[in-house]
């Protein structure tokens, strides 16, 4: 890769860091959302006010004064370069069987709030017990199917906000 550069996008303005720039860097948490920094024996505390992991956008409070940070890793560029930056940020509409089978459980409710990794729904397929889990982070809109529905590969069970 030619850019071994972090972008960060500050408040719509453009940084570059290197890997030399972020190791001068020392943090220290003081709990899940307040940290130390120390750079060139200067202390800043930040307070994090908002983090998605999964976007890289942080919202951030540095002496009363807040800042939203989206960061780019040399490998985001290079995928951005490339177009596929579009393809990764396709939003999930909906939950498939992705084979035929029995709903054995099913683990959320309209209106819940689920995280990447999180199981929906258990079906039964050739007497094997299969994990339905979310890929991303998203907000469940209308359930299609019920415990002790069998559904075939393809169907949608889960609409999402």
């Amino acid at each position: 890769m030619q850019n071994s550069n972090y972008q960060l996008n500050i408040n719509n303005g453009i940084q570059h860091l290197s890997e030399q720039d972020i190791e001068k860097v020392e943090i220290l948490e003081f709990s899940v959302d307040n940290f130390n920094l120390i750079l060139n024996n200067q202390s800043i505390n930040l307070k994090v006010m908002e983090a998605n992991h999964s976007n890289s956008y942080y919202k951030i409070e540095v002496e009363g004064e807040v800042f939203d940070i989206k960061i780019k890793s040399p490998l985001d560029q290079e995928l951005e370069k490339l177009g596929f930056d579009t393809i990764l940020s396709k939003k999930i509409t909906n939950i498939k069987a992705p084979m035929p089978g029995l709903v054995l459980d099913i683990f959320v409710k309209e209106g819940d709030i689920v995280k990447e990794g999180d199981i929906l729904v258990i079906l039964e397929a050739m007497k094997m017990e299969n994990s339905i889990k979310i890929a991303t982070e998203a907000q469940i809109g209308k359930i299609l199917i019920r415990k002790g529905n069998a559904v075939e590969k393809g169907e949608i069970m889960i609409e999402l906000i």
